[in-house]
């Protein structure tokens, strides 16, 4: 889930160009070494915003800490996102769950209905997924999810 070596040097090479003045100290090489160790438990995309972020808010590098926190924040907010899609997506199936029947609903409809918004809610599943319309579409008929 972490960064490959590539993307780790490009977050750094990042911040080092954004922060010219930046002290690397007697040993460049072993600094930037252990700035890679610390920094490769994050995906690509959160260090990424955090480099950004960490170039809004300081204008000379303070130390690793700093964009370890900032890294730290952006993770959460985007778990949080995550988190509220799911739910947000939970809820839009769950909806499926009460659809009136028409005429191409196939009669055991009620029980597979039930196993597509649990799938969904289990995460086996990803709501409005091309597997999920054609589940939801063999279950209540084609273009079916248009008339909610």
């Amino acid at each position: 889930m972490g960064m490959d070596r590539k993307e780790v040097k490009k977050i750094i090479s990042y911040l080092l160009v954004g922060l010219p003045e930046t002290d690397l100290g007697n040993s460049q090489e072993a600094t930037l070494k252990i700035w890679e160790n610390i920094i490769e438990v994050f995906p690509y995309k959160v260090a990424e915003e955090a480099a950004k972020e960490y170039l809004r808010r300081f204008h000379k590098f303070t130390c690793i800490s700093d964009f370890v926190k900032i890294c730290d924040e952006v993770w959460q907010k985007v778990e949080r996102e995550q988190r509220e899609q799911e739910a947000e997506d939970n809820r839009e199936a769950a909806k499926f769950l009460f659809q009136k029947p028409i005429s191409t609903i196939k009669d055991d409809y009620v029980r597979k209905s039930v196993e597509l918004v649990r799938d969904v809610c289990e995460g086996r599943i990803k709501y409005n997924s091309p597997e999920w319309i054609e589940r939801f579409e063999g279950i209540y008929g084609k273009g079916a999810m248009y008339h909610v």
